[in-house]
């Protein structure tokens, strides 16, 4: 699960939680970035622990 944030300094936050696991979490610049990340780290993590 993602969930995304807008930061008061017009950044973007992403956070992906995987039930078992720390969240994971960056800063982007744009929603856009945060997006692919979230795409990125989701397929990681689903490669990983199944």
């Amino acid at each position: 699960m993602a969930t995304f944030r807008a930061l008061p300094s017009g950044n973007w936050n992403a956070q992906v939680r995987v039930k078992g696991k720390s969240p994971q979490s960056k800063t982007f610049s744009t929603k856009a970035e945060a997006e692919q990340w979230r795409a990125l780290a989701a397929s990681i993590e689903e490669l990983a622990y199944g």
